[in-house]
């Protein structure tokens, strides 16, 4: 029964992963993306969409395994060749996300910044290098960051209020009054506008 039950696991995170491979192929790296991010939710269990399949830590591991390989065999031909694939976006973003896990920040920059290479405007990316950045204390990549998501996602709010909460972190008061004054004009009515203009 338990065998049965392996069986079936396996083959339904490999269904899952066929899907967001499907994404990547119509170029819809977003999509892709974003069912690979509910993928690394859980190290145990992956629950994915409304469809509640299930996929298990040991298929994401068996494909950061697969980059590991080809670098410690310093096989640079098959690993140049590797990231001219689609497949580089999902394989560097679950990698970032275990190592950010494993809270090595430094490492976790270097990866979200070879993703940026590839796509400039990927949203995950672009908060794991934010989050990691300000762990290594070097904010400069967290401000530019969360600028591009301001940019990219002008709605969301957010990623405002994670600025300003760096810049009041660094003592860039102006800079943190005018991303807020932003914030007022744009979002009147939310309810964190009275807790930063006490700060600010």
């Amino acid at each position: 029964m338990v065998r049965v039950i392996t069986l079936l696991s396996i083959a339904i995170s490999l269904y899952g992963l066929e899907i967001a491979d499907r994404y990547l192929e119509m170029n819809d790296t977003y999509k892709a993306l974003n069912r690979l991010f509910y993928l690394a939710q859980d190290e145990r269990n992956f629950i994915v969409d409304s469809f509640g399949e299930f996929i298990t830590p040991e298929d994401i591991v068996y494909r950061v395994r697969k980059i590991e390989k080809m670098v410690s065999d310093k096989e640079r031909e098959a690993v140049e060749n590797f990231f001219k694939q689609k497949e580089i976006e999902e394989n560097l973003f679950i990698k970032s996300y275990l190592l950010f896990q494993e809270k090595r920040y430094s490492e976790v920059v270097k990866l979200c910044k070879k993703i940026l290479d590839y796509y400039p405007n990927n949203p995950y990316a672009l908060i794991y290098l934010a989050q990691s950045s300000i762990h290594t204390k070097d904010h400069t990549p967290a401000e530019n960051s969360y600028m591009k998501l301001i940019q990219l996602y002008p709605n969301n709010i957010v990623y405002r209020y994670e600025l300003i909460d760096l810049y009041l972190h660094d003592e860039k008061i102006e800079k943190a009054k005018k991303v807020f004054d932003e914030v007022e004009k744009r979002f009147p009515k939310d309810r964190y506008l009275d807790r930063y203009r006490k700060e600010i």
